[in-house]
C-alpha cells in the first residue's frame, strides 16, 4: 500500500488561465532580471528556483557553502545540485556564534566568530558585483549578511521561514525585507503582520515524480530509507550499520550516509555492505547524497522513513503520507525539530526517539511497531490512516512556490 496522495500542483496548472502566471507582456524580465538566492534550507529552494526557472528565469545566483561542515573537504548537497541544475553558484564565508563550547568546538567556534565581519564585507561585494534585482531568503546564518546588505544597497529582498519556532537569525531578517513568507500559521507572531504571508512550506515537485528505477530490489521486502538530512547524520548511520545483517533479511534498505570526509560515514558504510553475503548485500542500497532525479524513486518506494525532523522532511513525510521514525536534533533552535515531529506524531505518521535514547535495541523495535501499524492499514495512533489522508489534503498547501514566486515577482514589477 502506497501513497503518493497530495499530488503538487505545479506541474500540472495550466499555462492560460493560472492566477500565478506572469502576464505575456512581462515575459521578458525573465531574461533580464538577476535573481539571488540564499540561506540555509536546500529543499524550498530547490522549489523556487524550479518555480522560477519555469516561469523562464534563468539568470540565477546561488550563495551557499562549498563544504557542508567545518574541515570537511567533500562538495555539499547544496553544492552539487547547484552545479548539477548548470546555475551560478558563489560561495560565502560567513560566521555564526556556536551555542556550544567545548575544546572540540573551540577552534572551529573561533573561526566561525572571525567570519561573521568577514561574511558581511563580502555580501556586499557579492551584491556590488552580481546587482541582483531580488534577494530570496531562506534563512539562517548564511543569509543575515546578504538580507542586510541588500537591504542598504535598496535591493528587493523577501525570506522564507520553515520552522514552527523562528530562530534568531530569521527573526533579525524579518526586520529587513519585504516580505516573509511562513511554513506555519504559528509563525506569524515573530514577524510583522503587513508583510507576513502564510504561503506553506514549498515541497519538491521531485519527490512526486518516478523517473528511473535505480533503487528497484529483486524481492518485494518492505523498504527503508534511512537519512540524516542532505549532510547525513553520524548519530543515525552509527545505530543503523550494527542493525543491517538482522533486517535486512525481512526488509530492502536504501541508506543516505552524507559524504563527509569528517566521519566518512559513506566509505564504511560501503565496507560494510561488500562484507555482507551477497543475497543480503543485493537489498542494500548505500549512497552519500540522492539528487533530485532519484528523490521520488527513493520517497515513493520506501515504507518506512528514518531520520531527522526539519521542516523539510516533515513536510515531504505529510505530503506523501509516509511512514515515519524520527531522531529530532538536541540542539536544534528552540527545540523545533521536536516540534516538527510531535505534529507528525499527531497526525499518527511518526514514532519519535529521543537522540538521547536512540540505541539500536530501541530503533529495531521501533521499526517493527511501525511496520506493524501500516500493514493493519493504521496510522501510528491506531486510526485509519485514511483520516491522516484527511487531514493532511485540508491543511497543506500544495502550491507554495508558486505564491512565494508570484508575491516576490510583485516587487520588482513595481
Amino acid at each position: 500500500m502506497r501513497f503518493s496522495l497530495i499530488k503538487k500542483e505545479t506541474g500540472t496548472l495550466k499555462k492560460e488561465g493560472s492566477p500565478f502566471e506572469a502576464p505575456k507582456e512581462k515575459a521578458k524580465q525573465s531574461e533580464t532580471k538577476r535573481i539571488l538566492i540564499t540561506g540555509g534550507h536546500l529543499t524550498p529552494a530547490i522549489a523556487v528556483s524550479d518555480e522560477l526557472t519555469r516561469k523562464g528565469f534563468t539568470n540565477i545566483i546561488w550563495i551557499g557553502h562549498r563544504h557542508s561542515q567545518v574541515m570537511d573537504k567533500n562538495d555539499s548537497a547544496e553544492y552539487k545540485y547547484v552545479a548539477k541544475k548548470g546555475l551560478k553558484f558563489v560561495e560565502l564565508k560567513a560566521g555564526k556564534l556556536f551555542r556550544v563550547w567545548s575544546a572540540d568546538t573551540l577552534l572551529p567556534g573561533l573561526k566561525a566568530l572571525i567570519n561573521i565581519p568577514v561574511g558581511f564585507f563580502q555580501s556586499i561585494f557579492i551584491l556590488l558585483k552580481y546587482k541582483p534585482s531580488l534577494v530570496i531568503s531562506f534563512g539562517g546564518y548564511l543569509a543575515l549578511p546578504i538580507v542586510i546588505g541588500a537591504f542598504f544597497l535598496r535591493i528587493k529582498r523577501v525570506t522564507h521561514e520553515q520552522t514552527i519556532v523562528s530562530g534568531l537569525s530569521n527573526r533579525i531578517i524579518g526586520k529587513f525585507v519585504n516580505k516573509v513568507f511562513i511554513s506555519w500559521k504559528y509563525s506569524e507572531k515573530y514577524f510583522n503582520p503587513k508583510k507576513t504571508i502564510f504561503s506553506g512550506n514549498p515541497v519538491r515537485n521531485s519527490i512526486f515524480e518516478v523517473k528511473g528505477n535505480s533503487f528497484s530490489f529483486e524481492s518485494d521486502r518492505p523498504t527503508i530509507y534511512v537519512t540524516g538530512g542532505n549532510q547525513g547524520s553520524n548519530v543515525i548511520n552509527q545505530t543503523v550499520v550494527p542493525l543491517l545483517p538482522t533486517l535486512l533479511h525481512e526488509f530492502n534498505i536504501i541508506h543516505q550516509t552524507g559524504n563527509s570526509s569528517v566521519t566518512e560515514d559513506f566509505e564504511r558504510c560501503k565496507a560494510v555492505k561488500e562484507k555482507l553475503e551477497d543475497s543480503l548485500a543485493r537489498r542494500y542500497i548505500v549512497k552519500d547524497y540522492i539528487y533530485e532525479d532519484e528523490i521520488g524513486d527513493v520517497m515513493n518506494r520506501a515504507d518506512i522513513i528514518i531520520g531527522r525532523s526539519g521542516a523539510n522532511m516533515c513536510s515531504e513525510i505529510m505530503a506523501l503520507a509516509k511512514y515515519s521514525i524520527l531522531i529530532p536534533i538536541e540542539v536544534s533552535s528552540h527545540n523545533e525539530q521536536f516540534l516538527n515531529a510531535k505534529a507528525l506524531e499527531e497526525l499518527g505518521l511518526a514514532k519519535i526517539l529521543l537522540q538521547k535514547n536512540l540505541k539500536t535495541e530501541s530503533l529495531n523495535k521501533s521499526i517493527y511497531e511501525v511496520l506493524r501499524y501500516k500493514t493493519m492499514g493504521l496510522n501510528l495512533n491506531g486510526k485509519k490512516i485514511e483520516t491522516t489522508i484527511e487531514k493532511i489534503n485540508k491543511t497543506i498547501k500544495n502550491n507554495s512556490a508558486e505564491i512565494i514566486v508570484s508575491e516576490s515577482l510583485k516587487l520588482i514589477d513595481k
